[in-house]
């Protein structure tokens, strides 16, 4: 999901580029940003989902180190 992601970065990029060319007519330019918006959205998904999947990996850690200090305590 990495790949998918930087590629979704650099989409996002080029609109953005896009939208500021002064040649770019309105029309186009609101299919663009519409079109970012839901890319946008995808990257949000994506990083709260990596959020939650480090948050989790974190809490496993810390019981792990408190079961063995725990363990050496005894």
């Amino acid at each position: 999901m990495e790949k998918k992601f930087d590629k979704k970065l650099d989409e996002l990029e080029s609109i953005v580029e896009k939208i500021e060319n002064k040649d770019t007519g309105l029309e186009e330019s609101m299919k663009l940003f519409e079109k970012g918006i839901v890319i946008a959205r995808e990257c949000l998904d994506f990083l709260e989902e990596s959020k939650g999947r480090i948050e989790d990996m974190t809490e496993k850690l810390d019981s792990i180190i408190s079961a063995e200090r725990e363990d050496k305590d005894e």
